[in-house]
């Protein structure tokens, strides 16, 4: 690998190191194995190798997103262990991390841009950021409870862009075309910019996307054809001024905003339902980081702002209209009750702190940090062809939240070989809520303040085998924050919920870096878990009183064949299953947390070989493996229990890259499953989320 050493403002932190790919002269003379990859992540809030990071942690980079072809979180998590991510449509996301996964509160994952926490508190609404001009994803594996907090309970992903580059201009263009079997056309297109506006101290980049994604279901009913396509546009500036020799700042702006007439549901790409179910978002975000060398440390501020709107509709006919029936309207009267939806979200973020030198055996990290979250939902049930004469639903909700968290890590080298690291984190949430209702012409609303209080520690022990290679001890307590349950007086609030982790994990690059390998074994004990429940009179509500354990195991390797030829593969599996199940039986023991995965593995075989001066043939095979994941509501009067199969999915690429350019043929999905993402109907969908089918297409990129 060629290394470059950039300013430690590009990542917030430490000089940061970037890898591009280089093949040695010795490699290029003789054929022999190429020295392995050394990767530079930030994910401990300083710039560290891949292989000395205690922790089980994945980096995507540049080159790899390229060799992929990959656009967003579902191309990444072939090549990350225990990482399961589905959509049913641009900005609905469901994300989890070594089984840890639910269906009501908080997301599970922690997700950062940058240095910016972007989770909605939402379990499936999250922003569908794409992979255009990003320098890098880290996965980290396992509760992050000290420098991550909140939500980083199964892990924490961290989209890494591309900072500018202060001395030299450069520019890139991306242009794919795509065709969707039984469905739609599609095309998008991409590129960055960036410009040294002084040099040496002051420059932009600016990344921009379009891309316009054909269906493939049909609706019988109105005789309309692949009516699920999107659209997707993306504009992101990033600003940096190297201020002077001790600080610098940048400024990150992103726009994105996604137009979706109807989203993925349906049954054997068909839908039965005329109902538009479209999904349409938009987000603005502005990010800081000003560093300060303050010699025995760094200070570091990072203000950030995220405003997130989401217009969207289900279909809630199937669950309304025979009710109707039992009102006395005859047949026909009401044949459609839709489900429109709007929620618009505001998040303010900050943080404070102080990251040490590493001067010495010490090292230590501490910092504050805010969260403002307000969100606004408003809900209704109208009908057709004819209007009710009372308002079938009409609901609207105002959170507001305020969180701080005051964390710190100390570590400690006893010799060369041997450190420990304690952390602590405290969290402090305070919440508000106000629901005013109408539900069937009966006004209903519940108001609520509630604080909600946790203290979060990490140990970690690491011993290095060699340069290349460590074993670690991670022992850590992850959370959610509690909340409230919009539509019951009984159980207003739900409490928090906590998991404790235990690992044991090696990495290491062995045979004069032949094979890169990563191996950890953990064991989850997963209380207070939030589970939903059917009350009597029909009211869903969240409680807790679950109790989940279990074992589980990642694994990821790397074979460096030849300089031309590399081979790859991870494997994820947990038991985790209900133990001790709630008081009002909504799990029995047994149950797998609900959309976990239990069990996956994936492959990929990368071939790069020089045919001409100047010229490569390349070609690339991923293929992964989904286990099977399970949903279970329980409730007195009858079980719902939704089973995902598993599925297979294989891609293929070959190419040619020039100097400059290259062009390249795939098919996504070569197998063209069909098994659904998830099988309805459950919940409030009436029908599968379905997988997007077999993809053909031709892709062209320049670099300047």
């Amino acid at each position: 690998m060629h290394v470059r050493v950039l300013p430690a403002a590009l990542f917030g932190s430490a000089a940061a190191i970037v890898c591009t790919p280089f093949v040695p002269a010795s490699a290029a003379d003789d054929g022999a194995v190429a020295n392995i990859e050394e990767v530079i992540v930030t994910a401990q809030k300083r710039a560290e190798r891949l292989i000395d990071v205690p922790l089980s942690i994945s980096a995507v980079d540049a080159a790899s997103m390229q060799a992929r072809g990959a656009n967003n979180l579902q191309d990444v998590q072939y090549s990350v262990p225990g990482l399961s991510a589905l959509e049913y449509g641009p900005g609905n996301e469901h994300v989890q991390l070594r089984g840890i996964s639910s269906v009501v509160g908080r997301p599970t994952v922690g997700k950062y841009l940058d240095e910016m926490p972007i989770n909605i508190d939402q379990t499936v609404v999250g922003l569908d950021l794409r992979l255009i001009d990003m320098e890098r994803v880290e996965v980290l594996r396992g509760p992050q409870p000290t420098l991550y907090g909140d939500g980083s309970m199964g892990g924490t992903i961290r989209y890494v862009t591309a900072s500018p580059d202060l001395g030299q201009a450069s520019a890139s263009v991306n242009a794919e075309a795509m065709s969707v079997a039984d469905g739609d056309n599609g095309w998008l297109v991409n590129g960055h910019v960036n410009v040294p506006l002084v040099q040496d101290r002051a420059a932009l980049r600016v990344a921009v996307g379009y891309e316009d994604q054909g269906g493939w279901i049909d609706r019988p009913a109105t005789g309309q054809q692949d009516i699920n396509g999107y659209q997707i546009a993306t504009a992101r500036a990033k600003l940096l001024v190297q201020l002077n020799d001790k600080s610098d700042v940048s400024l990150l702006l992103l726009h994105q905003e996604s137009d979706q007439d109807n989203q993925h549901f349906g049954s054997d790409r068909s839908t039965a339902w005329t109902v538009p179910t479209y999904l349409n978002t938009k987000y603005d975000l502005a990010s800081v980081v000003f560093r300060y060398d303050l010699g025995f440390a760094e200070l570091i501020e990072t203000p950030g702002y995220l405003r997130y709107s989401v217009d969207t509709q289900l279909d809630l006919s199937p669950f309304y209209v025979p009710a109707l029936a039992l009102f006395g309207y005859p047949p026909g009267f009401i044949t459609e009750v839709s489900f429109p939806g709007q929620y618009d979200t505001r998040i303010f973020t900050n943080q404070l702190r102080l990251v040490s030198k590493n001067d010495d055996a010490w090292s230590w990290a501490a910092g504050i940090d805010y969260r403002d979250f307000d969100i606004d939902v408003r809900n209704q049930a109208p009908t057709a062809p004819n209007p009710l004469p009372f308002t079938l639903l009409d609901y609207q909700q105002r959170d507001q939240t305020r969180t701080w968290g005051f964390w710190g890590e100390v570590g400690y080298e006893f010799t060369d070989r041997f450190n420990a690291t304690v952390g602590l984190r405290y969290f402090h949430d305070r919440s508000e809520r106000v629901v005013e209702q109408l539900s069937f012409g009966v006004p209903t609303g519940v108001d609520g303040t509630e604080t909600f209080t946790s203290s979060n520690p990490r140990l970690n022990l690491s011993y290095k085998l060699s340069d290349r290679s460590l074993l670690y001890f991670n022992a850590a307590k992850g959370f959610r924050s509690g909340g409230f349950n919009g539509t019951s007086l009984t159980t207003p609030t739900y409490d928090p919920e906590q998991l404790w982790s235990y690992e044991l994990g090696s990495k290491g690059a062995y045979f004069d870096g032949l094979l890169n390998l990563e191996a950890s074994v953990y064991y989850n004990d997963w209380q207070d878990v939030q589970t939903n429940y059917f009350t009597p009179a029909g009211l869903t509500v969240t409680t807790n009183g679950g109790h989940i354990q279990g074992w589980g195991a990642d694994l990821s390797a790397v074979i460096n064949v030849s300089r031309d030829l590399r081979l790859g593969a991870t494997y994820g599996w947990n038991n985790l299953e209900y133990k001790e199940v709630p008081a009002n039986g909504d799990k029995a023991v047994g149950d797998p947390p609900d959309w976990a995965v239990n069990e996956s593995w994936s492959a990929f075989v990368d071939y790069r070989r020089p045919v001409f001066e100047a010229t490569a043939f390349t070609a690339r095979i991923d293929f992964q493996h989904g286990g099977e994941s399970r949903t279970t509501l329980r409730s007195p009067v009858f079980d719902q229990i939704s089973i995902t199969p598993a599925r297979d999915l294989l891609n293929a690429r070959i190419g040619l890259d020039f100097k400059s350019y290259g062009v390249a043929l795939y098919v996504n999905n070569a197998l063209d499953d069909d098994t659904p993402v998830l099988n309805g109907p459950f919940g409030t969908f009436v029908e599968n989320i379905e997988q997007r089918p077999r993809v053909y297409g031709v892709s062209l990129h320049a670099r300047f």
